[in-house]
């Protein structure tokens, strides 16, 4: 698919583009180089073949692009669904999951306790 977007003239590029866009569940399009807070090329001198960027207008959100070699456009990806708050997650996780059954453990266990306490105290 890289050679065919690389030798494609602009009438079939976007065709290939509606093409591709029909595999995936985000959108697929052609931006300016100049969309971009960073010169792509910039970004991936270093060798990589995708850059990630975060778009912070009115929403939030994550898109992936690549650049071709031919011309100033770059092929976009996205915006990708954003994801829940780790730390929300992991807060409910531990509210609703964790800590329910650690209140059994020591509810049942508190009569041992107790027996355990009393024979401490008879050795003192």
């Amino acid at each position: 698919m890289e050679a065919k977007l690389e030798s494609a003239t602009p009438d079939k590029l976007a065709a290939l583009l509606e093409e591709l866009q029909k595999r995936f569940a985000f959108p697929i399009d052609l931006a300016r180089r100049e969309d971009f807070p960073i010169e792509p090329s910039e970004l991936l001198a270093g060798g990589a073949d995708v850059m990630f960027h975060q778009d912070q207008n009115a929403i939030p959100c994550s898109f992936a692009a690549t650049f071709l070699s031919v011309g100033k456009d770059v092929i976009r990806c996205g915006p990708f669904p954003s994801l829940k708050n780790r730390t929300e997650s992991s807060t409910t996780t531990i509210v609703v999951i964790i800590l329910p059954p650690a209140f059994a453990v020591a509810h049942l266990l508190r009569p041992v306790a107790k027996q355990f306490r009393c024979v401490e105290n008879g050795l003192v």
